[in-house]
């Protein structure tokens, strides 16, 4: 697996690539990096050119220069086909990156194939408002303390996504979550004031859904 950056014009946008053939894009959910595909990229290699990037304001990515919309997310998916000479491209993204790999399809018909959705966010209003209002995506949410008690609450948080999971990879998340900083669940804002009720059905090509049945949301 190689590594490399891409100049586009929100910023830099670190990401890991391997492969040939159909371009497919993988975006992961927030807090996490390109690293959540590391152990499937290589399985899609096989038949695929495949690009995980970190998202703006995750991993090794830049930050977006101004607080961003779905609608903003989605284009610099797109300038990364772009940057890197792809006409065309599937998409892969996981919660958050589902939201906006959508918006990426709706808005830019012509440079994505198909998509693959996990676990795509979805709310009714009342939820959508607390959510909008919640402590937990404040930019104090990862707030630190002296004694370092700060990283086992980082970890309890992330341990509890995926409780049958590997350890390696609940550390893997802390990692990516410190490496975002406090404001690593800012993003999760924009899709609570995203009305994917309006916008799903716009999705013009092949998609396909899939949810973890141990998925806590």
């Amino acid at each position: 697996m190689r590594r490399g950056y891409i100049d586009v014009p929100e910023g830099q946008i670190h990401y890991q690539y391997e492969g040939s053939g159909p371009a497919l894009l993988c975006v992961h959910q927030g807090p996490l990096s390109s690293n959540e595909y590391s152990r499937v990229i290589p399985i899609l290699a096989k038949t695929h050119q495949v690009i995980a990037i970190d998202m703006l304001g995750y991993g090794k990515s830049g930050p977006p220069p101004h607080v961003y919309e779905v609608e903003d997310y989605a284009r610099s998916l797109i300038d990364v086909l772009k940057a890197l000479n792809i006409e065309k491209a599937s998409i892969i993204g996981s919660k958050l990156g589902a939201t906006f790999a959508v918006e990426a399809a709706i808005t830019y018909p012509n440079m994505v194939d198909k998509l693959v959705l996990h676990g795509l966010p979805g709310f009714d209003p009342v939820i959508r408002e607390k959510l909008l209002n919640s402590w937990r995506y404040s930019t104090q949410f990862t707030e630190l303390f002296e004694d370092g008690s700060h990283l086992i609450r980082i970890w309890e948080r992330e341990k509890r996504w995926g409780l049958s999971a590997d350890p390696s990879l609940w550390q893997m998340a802390v990692a990516d979550a410190l490496a975002a900083g406090p404001e690593c669940y800012i993003p999760y804002q924009s899709i609570f004031r995203y009305q994917e009720e309006e916008h799903l059905p716009l999705i013009p090509c092949p998609t396909l859904l899939i949810s973890g049945p141990k998925d806590i949301f």
